[in-house]
């Protein structure tokens, strides 16, 4: 597993070169997103939406705590509208 300091925290994946997931973007990701789904919007329990964001795209909401532009509202539309959530339905 791969760490890397990001402001705020570490960022652990297992793959290299994670790239963020809004259409067309292609920076590496810096962040997932922390919106709590439904749980029954994946099976039982809760689970965060984790769409990897790079610096560009992430909405900051707190301290450590970060959105995608989807779930972030209305005053992010256009990016929500491009960003690709692989694995939702």
């Amino acid at each position: 597993m791969r760490c890397q300091p990001i402001p705020g925290g570490m960022i652990c994946t297992s793959r290299r070169n994670l790239k963020c997931q809004v259409k067309g973007c292609g920076k590496g990701a810096v962040a997932l997103c922390d919106h709590l789904l439904e749980p029954h919007q994946r099976g039982t329990k809760k689970r965060s939406c984790d769409a990897r964001l790079c610096a560009d795209h992430r909405v900051r909401v707190g301290d450590n705590r970060d959105l995608c532009p989807f779930h972030a509202g209305p005053e992010h539309d256009a990016a929500a509208r491009q960003l690709t959530l692989r694995g939702l339905p």
